[in-house]
């Protein structure tokens, strides 16, 4: 289990560099001015909004700061104040560019600190505080140190719903005859009264006649040439809380690794951390300031949710209560140290979560910037004490204890692989999306000409490579479950000459390839037979100067027909050497937009008075204008094939849809519809 965890941090590690030499801090401060970000609730935890910089006062090292500016952030309402409106289903390309509204909550459970079979409540809580949030708002959530089920940050609530159903506790740790992580504290410290506990809990009345009871490994640690009791067990201890410490360690770094890669993130972000306590250890301390200076300085706040069991569950054939004492103490203590340095807040949770998540979700309706003068002796780097409060009856202030002048990227432990393939997956294994290079993916269902209902998904995604040779690429699409039904992956996705990639062309297999595009763009082209059904795709690509990027798109499968006739999807592309190849979206600066549609018929009789028109519609379903198209034969006489290149370069830029409409002989229609962003 802890070599798991070591590889899930390698992962975090290695996306999370990436993330930050991506992307600076959406705030920028005049090299004269420091900002730090403070929130102020009330005793409901809602945000207090009105406040101006004279009420706030700001103390560093002591010293009182003249404050410039206090303004106030304002966030998206939720759900719990507007219903939700309706998903669009008119299908759309996913970037990983594209600006984002909304919050963004990132649920990370350590299912190695939640006793086995246990946190089931709590978690299934989430389900239901998943329903309250608006619908901008992003949803992810990792389990550690496993690193699976993950859900990568989503609106698609039903994704993490699925996954949560899948979480419980795995410890099997503080049970039993074994040494508890507050008992090995108190003992490490050579406290007799905590190892006169143990050992009356686990009916060893001394240390003359042996320690019975124990595992073998605790027992070959006892020192049989000990003087005293204290000085035999102590060993035992160590042993206990170094393991504590590494898997500790490994935890803090993959915190501050999630942390560093949501900096590049809009808008505001919150790691809601599920635990039954993290210990509270000197050792600790550097980890703790790196996890503090990368939540700082991507703006991110910590909440941690304590899971807690009541001593009446754990009592059974060793008297636990003095045991869970010393636990609870020891290991809050760590958990409240962390949330204060991340500006967040630590509750306890004894079964249902609800009511600590809603406040959660109040104290998110905003933060304030504020802005005070830097002391010209202060040098770039260097970490202050700060202290933040506010003349506001009732105020509750939730602010950092450190802030650092001008901070420097955090620097990460090594990342575990440069080879080509593992980065790959690496970043598949990333919770967030890596955006070093741009890119962009759509998805488009055709009949499938082989089943009477089958359909064909053809993935097209763009890579704003700068011209640079795409060295690997691969992706993996789920199911509403989270289950991976299907992965490709290219070690050498060398640029190859344009296909005859024509939509619905069948492939023996998933495949994956690269054609080069007008300015610095490729294009990547793959095909697979999916059941009906709705599912996720997540595509990572990395160039050949090492640069990466990954994107996750959801997307719907389900046969579109009427009578004898079935019709794909609009297909949205470009005009390539070898005919029409299909593209995410419209190329940027392109006056012209090549459309393709392809329509099936049970037999080719079906397809003789079938007739299809091509609608150009603006952001307001008002219609620009129509276009009848030809359908073409092809070699299969039940299949046709249309297309068209409309002329879009007088449109301003925003969001168009275009759609194919199917006329029958017997008069019924069909429509298909496909949003482009004109650029």
């Amino acid at each position: 289990m802890r070599v798991v965890l070591h590889l899930f941090v390698g992962v975090l590690t290695l996306t999370a560099l990436s993330a930050q030499q991506a992307q600076q801090p959406v705030f920028r401060s005049r090299v004269d001015l420091v900002a730090v970000d403070v929130a102020v609730v009330d005793k409901d935890g809602k945000a207090v909004t009105v406040l101006a910089p004279g009420d706030f006062t700001v103390t560093t090292n002591g010293q009182q700061r003249k404050i410039v500016s206090a303004d106030f952030v304002s966030l998206a309402t939720t759900a719990t104040a507007t219903k939700p409106a309706p998903r669009s289903e008119v299908p759309r390309p996913t970037s990983n560019s594209a600006p984002t509204a909304g919050r963004s909550f990132l649920f990370v459970v350590d299912v190695e600190h939640i006793a086995a079979g246990g946190g089931r409540t709590a978690i299934e809580s989430i389900s239901r505080y998943l329903d309250k949030l608006a619908p901008e708002d992003r949803v992810g959530l990792v389990v550690l140190p496993f690193g699976a089920p993950r859900v990568d940050l989503t609106t698609n609530r039903s994704l993490v719903k699925a996954a949560a159903t899948r979480i419980i506790g795995t410890s099997t740790r503080n049970r039993g005859a074994s040494m508890t992580v507050g008992e090995a504290a108190a003992i490490e410290q050579f406290d007799r009264l905590a190892l006169a506990g143990y050992l009356e809990r686990t009916r060893n009345y001394g240390c003359d006649s042996g320690i019975e009871f124990m595992d073998p490994e605790s027992s070959a640690r006892v020192d049989k040439t000990a003087k005293s009791c204290i000085m035999a067990m102590q060993p035992v201890a160590v042993a206990v809380m170094e393991r504590e410490r590494r898997e500790s360690v490994m935890l803090l770094d993959s915190l501050t690794a999630l942390a560093v890669g949501m900096e590049s993130i809009d808008g505001p972000k919150s790691i809601v951390f599920l635990s039954e306590g993290l210990i509270s250890d000197v050792n600790l301390t550097s980890d703790v300031r790196r996890f503090a200076m990368a939540a700082e300085r991507a703006r991110v706040s910590l909440y941690a949710l304590n899971l807690t069991t009541p001593i009446s569950d754990v009592a059974g054939e060793y008297n636990m209560t003095q045991a869970r004492v010393l636990d609870a103490q020891y290991q809050l203590d760590g958990l409240s140290t962390l949330v204060v340095a991340a500006r967040g807040e630590l509750f306890t949770v004894s079964g249902d979560a609800a009511r600590h998540l809603a406040r959660i979700d109040a104290e998110n309706a905003g933060y304030y910037l504020i802005a005070f003068e830097r002391d010209p002796a202060e040098k770039d780097g260097e970490r202050r004490r700060v202290r933040v409060s506010v003349n506001w009856p009732g105020a509750v202030v939730r602010a950092r204890n450190d802030f650092t002048i001008n901070p420097r990227p955090i620097a990460l432990r090594p990342a575990s692989s440069r080879d080509p393939k593992t980065a790959i997956a690496e970043v598949l294994a990333w919770p967030l999306a890596t955006t070093e290079m741009g890119v962009e993916i759509a998805t488009y269902a055709t009949p499938d000409l082989g089943a009477p209902e089958g359909v064909k998904t053809i993935l097209a995604g763009s890579l704003a490579s700068a011209g640079q040779a795409i060295a690997t690429l691969g992706y993996e699409i789920t199911d509403s479950t989270g289950t991976v039904v299907l992965s490709a992956f290219e070690p050498d996705a060398s640029t190859a000459p344009a296909p005859a990639a024509q939509p619905g062309a069948a492939l023996e297999r998933p495949s994956v390839r690269t054609v080069p595009t007008a300015g610095d763009r490729q294009l990547f082209l793959a095909a697979a037979s999916l059941p009906a059904g709705r599912y996720q795709v997540k595509l990572a690509a990395m160039a050949t100067d090492g640069r990466r990027g990954s994107v996750e798109h959801a997307f719907t499968v389900a046969s579109s027909r009427s009578g004898a006739l079935r019709m794909s999807d609009v297909f949205i592309g470009q005009i390539a050497p070898s005919g029409f190849v299909p593209s995410p979206t419209q190329l940027p600066g392109s006056n012209t937009l090549p459309v393709s549609v392809e329509l099936y018929g049970d037999t080719p009789e079906a397809l003789s008075s079938a007739t299809v028109t091509l609608e150009l519609i603006g952001a307001n379903a008002d219609p620009i204008a129509t276009v009848p198209l030809t359908l073409r034969e092809s070699i299969d006489a039940r299949r046709r094939l249309a297309t068209a290149t409309l002329a879009v370069g007088g449109l301003p830029t925003g969001d168009y849809s275009v759609a194919a409409v199917l006329h029958t002989a017997a008069g019924a229609e069909l429509r298909q519809t496909r949003i482009f962003t004109k650029r």
